[in-house]
Formats: structure tokens, sequence, C-alpha cells
């Protein structure tokens, strides 16, 4: 049965807006150059080397199948854990370079995640690398593993398709639990309209260039032999995350294995990041964009894709980040779907209750309607049993009416900031009554309410 894939356009905020015209500067000058590989190997190790380390990951060289790799693992890590296939276009990266980035996931999702240091091209092209991927499954299975997420990003998110692939068809008696692609290289044929519709944005590669890294990895193979979402059967496969820049010339190898993967019936979400480059949540420093989508792909890895069969514990905390997801994206059916039938939610800065499915979702569509950049920053998480108390600050540009029981506020074009604490509280796994506290006098101050009724009241 087909399954309509689930394509959202997430809104480029000011900030990222203009994070993003100073990195230009940096990178456009450079986009597209071609060097030896070893010296595009120390280039790109160092770039990623740059992320900001995790806090409390322990990280742990093991060899796994055959493969050496890292672990990352946090204090107390769940049952479930990750596969991780670095990118690189298939000739470089490593997994000490990207142990940091790669921390920040496990650290997020509270899930054990192993690194696999997969031979590279030129000195060991296809099939070598999907090899050791699938090596390094086996190996984890054969330690016991059962519930194992498998990511990747780049030509990572090419391993971990070819490697999805090769586990349904062989039918392997360990299936994965569900797969986070970031930026994933789908078609090594460089079909794609965005190769062109996007040269101009994307800041960091060019056809040309990313044939010659192609030519490398095939070799002497027969270019139809490695996956393409154009031709391979995705029934079967578990459930996927895509996350992906508006502005990068692979865009259509997501749009298009998205779709593919929604007709063969596979439960699918594509998120496209205006503005966004390459794998940009590895820049979690530099973009609100990057914090949200990795918060957003640490929510799927601990709460979504297939649950385990046995021993799965609720996780409040997972379950408030996976539902401020669900808030960000606008997911009205999917947001409405988390409150339990006698649920409420409270809006404590005017004292409304909302019961009910016709009501639970009107102050998302409230704010959105005002704000259409709404952005939720959270800062601060503390879990009592089911009770999640969160500190965070809503902003976005008041592009929109903004209802009030006082009035409506019409469009002003200001920037809202303002401090926020909600409460949840939980109960068999549904929302039974959620407290929202924003500072509603740092919000009329900011919107220019306050002055200009002062200013009234002075005439």
């Amino acid at each position: 049965m087909n399954n309509p894939p689930n394509i959202a356009m997430r809104p480029l905020t000011a900030a990222d807006a203009k994070a993003r015209a100073s990195l230009r500067a940096v990178l456009a000058p450079h986009k597209g150059e071609l060097s030896g590989v070893a010296t595009a190997r120390a280039a790109f190790d160092a770039i990623m080397l740059q992320t900001p380390a995790a806090q409390n990951i322990e990280y742990a060289a093991d060899t796994i199948g055959g493969v050496p790799g890292v672990w990352c693992r946090p204090p107390s890590p769940g049952e479930r854990m990750v596969l991780y296939l670095h990118g690189g276009w298939f000739v470089a990266g490593s997994v000490d370079a990207y142990r940091n980035f790669v921390g920040q996931i496990a650290a997020r999702a509270n899930t054990a995640t192993f690194i696999a240091g997969y031979r590279l091209a030129p000195e060991h092209p296809f099939p070598a690398a999907i090899g050791d991927a699938q090596a390094v499954f086996g190996g984890l299975v054969d330690r016991g593993f059962r519930d194992i997420v498998i990511a990747g990003d780049s030509a990572g998110g090419a391993l971990a398709l070819e490697l999805l692939t090769r586990i349904v068809r062989d039918a392997s008696p360990v299936q994965p639990t569900g797969a986070v692609l970031l930026s994933p290289v789908t078609d090594l044929s460089l079909s794609g309209v965005t190769w062109e519709s996007r040269d101009a944005a994307d800041l960091l590669f060019t056809k040309q260039q990313a044939r010659s890294l192609i030519d490398m990895y095939l070799g002497d193979a027969d270019p139809a032999l490695p996956f393409s979402s154009l031709k391979e059967e995705l029934g079967g496969f578990p459930p996927i995350r895509i996350h992906v820049g508006d502005d990068e010339v692979l865009l259509d190898d997501s749009l298009r294995l998205a779709k593919r993967a929604g007709d063969a019936g596979v439960d699918v979400r594509l998120d496209v990041w205006e503005g966004m480059l390459h794998v940009f949540l590895s820049g979690f420093a530099t973009f609100e964009a990057a914090n949200s989508a990795l918060d957003e792909v640490a929510a799927f890895i601990r709460y979504g894709g297939k649950m385990p069969e046995k021993n799965q514990s609720f996780d409040p905390e997972a379950f408030v980040r996976a539902a401020y997801a669900i808030a960000e994206r606008m997911d009205l059916e999917g947001w409405k779907s988390l409150f339990a039938d006698d649920g409420v939610f409270i809006d404590e800065s005017i004292k409304t209750t909302y019961k009910g499915p016709a009501e639970w979702d009107y102050p998302l569509r409230k704010y959105h309607t005002a704000f259409a950049d709404m952005h939720r920053e959270l800062y601060d998480f503390w879990s009592v049993g089911n009770t999640v108390f969160v500190r965070l600050a809503l902003q976005g540009t008041q592009t929109g009416p903004l209802e009030t029981p006082s009035g409506t506020i019409p469009p002003t074009g200001k920037r809202m900031d303002a401090p926020c604490a909600d409460i949840w509280e939980l109960e068999n796994g549904k929302i039974k009554k959620f407290d929202c506290y924003p500072e509603g006098s740092v919000i009329l101050t900011q919107l220019g309410v306050i002055e200009n009724l002062k200013a009234a009241i002075g005439s």
C-alpha cells in the first residue's frame, strides 16, 4: 500500500540567515576545488574535528566484524544502539574525525553509537565499504544486539541504504529498527535536477567534482551495482527519517528517495531546511536549525521507529522532546494524537484551557499565524516521575495578526524572544495536562504593544 511521503519545509530563521551569509563569504571561493586524496582527507578531518564534543560521552576503540571503529557511549544508554556510517564522498572521513559529531547524537539520544571505520576509495573501491558495513552489522548481531538503528550522512547515507537493501533482501533474522539519513547520496548517476537548480546556492560541491569522487569509488565496478534511489525495491524498509538542506545540489536525491519509499509503503519523513548546506547538523554551534534537527534525530532514535518487542520503558523526556519536534513542524494531527482523551492544554498567560481534538492545536495555529518562523528554543529539562519541566524561549518575527483575549494585535514586524516555562504531566504515554507559562508581558513589550498603549494613555 502506498504511503505518501511526509515532506516538511522548515523555514530559515533570521539568525541562521545571518550566519549563512558569513559562511558563504568563507566557503564560496573554494567551491568545487579538487586536490590530492591525502590533502582532501586531512582538510575534511580538520573541519569535522571543529565540532564541539558532547559532555559525558565515553569514547572507546573496538573492532567489530573485523572492522575497526569507535564507540560513543553515554553514561546509562538504553538497549537500542546506532550503527553510524560517516560521510566523505567514499574517499575521506574517519572515525576519529566524526567522534565529536556522532557523540552529540549519542548524548542527545542516550544511545550507544558505533562509528564504523570502513575502507575508503580509491585504495579500496566498491564493494569494499559496503562489505565492511555489512560485516559490522553482522558482528553487532553476533554480540547480541537486536535493536539497531542505522544512520549515515552523505556517502554514509548511501552505504546505509545499501546495507538496508542487503539486510531486507537476505531476510536477516534481525532487521534494523529504523534509519536516519543526513543529506544522503542516493543516485551515483548524478541525474537529479537540483545539480543544476541548486548549483548557485550550494556552497560546497560541483557536479564535475562529485563525478571525479564517485569514479574513484566505483573503480572498475559496474555503475549500476551500488544502491540507487531510482531502481531499488524499498518495500520492507524500516521507518526512515531524512534531513537535507534546501540549498544542496543533493536535494533531489532525498526528494526522490522519499517519494519512492512512500510509494513502497515505508514510514518515511523528509525535512527540507531552507538555506541550509550539506550535513548542516554538524554546524549546531552555528545554526539554530542544526540544533533543532539534531534534537529531532535524537527523539526519533530514542522514541521513534519500531518499538522493541519487550522491556520498552517509557522515557518522559524523550516523549516531550519528540512532542516539541512535532510542534515545530506544525504536524497538527501528530500533535493532537499525543493527548489523552481527557487531556488539556492550558495557556497560563491568558488563563485559557483547551480541551479535545478541536481545541488542542489552536494555540499552535494561533502563534504560527502570527509568527510564520515560530521556533521554540529549548534550554533545560527536569523530570520528576512522569512530570517534565522545561525552560525555553518562544522566538519569531510577527508577520501576521496575533489573537489575544483583549483583541487582535496587527503585524508589527518585530522580533519576539520571550522566556517560557512548560510543565508536562504525562499518563500512560499520553499528555494528561500541558501547562504553558509564556511571559506575556515580555511578548507584548517586545512587539511594542505596551509602549504604544502607554503613548495612547499619555496623549
